[in-house]
């Protein structure tokens, strides 16, 4: 059995590096270290719509945006990718709808800061999210995706 330091990684191995960054991706076998240096962020982006062509540009946005969070260290959380899956909660149906954003509004306690992605504009939901951070006092980021083109 491997044994890993404070740090998580194993003095003998090789470290592997993001290329962009100089966190330690070194695999974490057996128990997981309590903190890493990963930042846990809540993300808020467009997705509702009355348009399935909109709802599935959000969705493809929400992958560039959880991408770009994952190369940048961060673990993000994206309760409304999550919660309206098929077989999970009907976003047309309001009640479920509500018990999805109140679901992801509660992770947001065990969040770093909530990053608010606006390249596709501002929802009313996104903005319930930032309220909630802000009665949290948990940080909030603004963010563009550098690449995106609409």
């Amino acid at each position: 059995m491997r044994r890993y330091g404070k740090n998580g990684t194993h003095s003998s191995e090789t470290k592997l590096v993001c290329p962009d960054h100089t966190m330690d991706f070194a695999p974490r076998i057996g128990r997981l270290p309590v903190r890493t240096q990963w930042k846990r962020v809540i993300v808020e982006s467009p997705f509702g719509s009355s348009d399935a062509g909109e709802v599935e540009k959000n969705l493809t946005y929400l992958r560039a945006v959880m991408r770009a969070c994952l190369l940048h260290g961060e673990a993000p959380f994206a309760s409304h990718a999550l919660y309206s899956q098929p077989g999970v909660l009907k976003y047309s149906n309001p009640v479920e709808r509500n018990i999805g954003i109140l679901a992801g509004l509660e992770w947001g306690q065990a969040a770093d800061k909530t990053v608010v992605y606006t390249d596709r504009g501002f929802s009313d939901d996104m903005r319930i999210g930032m309220a909630r951070a802000e009665r949290q006092q948990r940080k909030i980021e603004i963010r563009k995706l550098k690449e995106y083109k609409p």
